[in-house]
């Protein structure tokens, strides 16, 4: 009897501790989130009640499948809460489980192969908090978000966030409306506005807007018109100038007036590289980043060539790099400049860039150490050196930073 009371609580122990999912935040997040997110408010005929919308979107290659036998399966579990103010029980949720099935390995890989959430709520006026939890079923981990919203109807006039569409949108419906949840477009696609105007019917309103690029400042297209309200809500949707916009980052600057009242709007988006899933701004600096892993001469050649010349040697160097390693070559391209990306933020000096430290020239390399030792100490003729020691176990490899001049210098004996 005893034994037997031992096994259920062994049990029901482990069943617990598997259970409990690993929890991973946007900051803790490597790379792109496992899935992408808008929420965003949309009015109501009623008055006095908003609609919030929640837009989900998640690839094949950020879920875990495991096989069965001739298949491979993915599976993840969706829980969209809504709290209101000071409330600790939701005031509404819902819950999905879905599954993916796919005989062919490579569509477990494929980041092209998307999958769409869309739910909407009818909400009373108020403040509330949306709370987004995604579970990976079979890595059993758990990805968050939050994002806290208000709304109150106590004006007649007011103006939604804009949501980044594809264009042409055939047989336009704003119910099915599903808005680029990435904010990422490729070169040469089309794309547009869709945002929402609360007015009075017969009422005119005028629309301006621009589209910049973000780092120059440099106006690429602008456009106005104006319109005349047909109804209490109209539903705005237009095409923007984005033809032959290199890769990068822009947004979309709006002024709306309508009656004596002025409203502006912003919306940010990336143009990539096509066929390319990774955001990459700027092609060159991008390609000089690469000197770890490509040879200098080559690199040099590279950069004196035109843009077309570049994107062909960037695409064909990294999917023979994921044909050699059997890897799709946007993840491979997205964990080299995630790395990048993490030694400028963690061994930035002031006259240099992290990637450009010692420390960040291995990390671009090696990736994460498995353990680093702090504040050991490093007996030379001269002094006892302050130093850091990253153990790649794995490899059986082990480096050490001097610290040295003001920073941290690889020990090469």
């Amino acid at each position: 009897m005893k034994s037997h009371f031992l096994f259920i609580l062994v049990f029901i122990l482990n069943f617990l501790l598997v259970a409990k999912p690993k929890v991973i935040t946007a900051t803790q997040n490597r790379g792109e989130p496992l899935f992408f997110s808008e929420i965003t408010r949309s009015f109501a005929e009623e008055k006095g009640k908003f609609k919030l919308n929640t837009f989900l979107k998640i690839s094949n290659s950020r879920l875990f499948f495991i096989k069965e036998n001739q298949n491979y399966k993915a599976r993840y579990f969706v829980n969209i809460a809504i709290f209101a103010e000071d409330e600790e029980i939701p005031f509404v949720q819902k819950n999905l489980r879905k599954e993916i099935l796919t005989s062919n390995y490579n569509e477990t890989l494929a980041r092209d192969i998307e999958h769409s959430i869309n739910e909407t709520f009818l909400l009373p006026e108020g403040e509330y908090s949306v709370r987004i939890n995604l579970t990976d079923q079979n890595s059993n981990t758990l990805f968050p978000i939050t994002k806290n919203l208000s709304y109150f109807e106590r004006k007649k006039h007011a103006v939604t966030n804009p949501l980044l569409v594809k264009i042409p949108f055939k047989n336009f419906n704003k119910d099915s409306l599903f808005p680029i949840v990435t904010n990422t477009i490729s070169e040469n696609e089309n794309a547009g506005l869709f945002f929402e105007i609360l007015g009075e019917k017969a009422e005119e309103y005028q629309i301006k807007y621009q589209v910049i690029e973000s780092k120059t400042k440099q106006i690429i297209h602008q456009n106005s018109y104006s319109r005349t309200m047909q109804r209490r809500i109209s539903y705005e949707l237009f095409k923007m100038g984005l033809k032959n916009l290199e890769s990068g980052k822009y947004k979309v600057q709006l002024e709306i007036k309508i009656g004596d009242k002025n409203f502006t709007r912003e919306k940010e988006f990336y143009v990539k590289i096509k066929d390319i899933t990774s955001r990459i701004g700027n092609l060159s600096k991008a390609i000089s980043k690469m000197i770890y892993i490509a040879p200098a001469d080559t690199l040099e050649y590279t950069l004196k060539k035109d843009l077309n010349y570049q994107k062909r040697w960037f695409k064909n160097f990294w999917k023979k790099a994921g044909k050699n390693k059997n890897l799709n070559p946007d993840l491979l391209i997205e964990e080299y400049f995630w790395r990048v990306n993490y030694s400028d933020i963690h061994f930035s000096l002031m006259k240099k860039d992290g990637w450009k430290t010692d420390r960040g020239q291995v990390f671009c390399v090696m990736g994460e150490p498995d353990e680093i030792k702090n504040n050991d100490f490093i007996h030379s003729s001269n002094s006892n050196r302050e130093a850091e020691i990253w153990i790649y176990y794995n490899k059986n490899l082990t480096f050490i930073f001097e610290y040295i001049g003001g920073e941290y210098r690889l020990k090469t004996r």
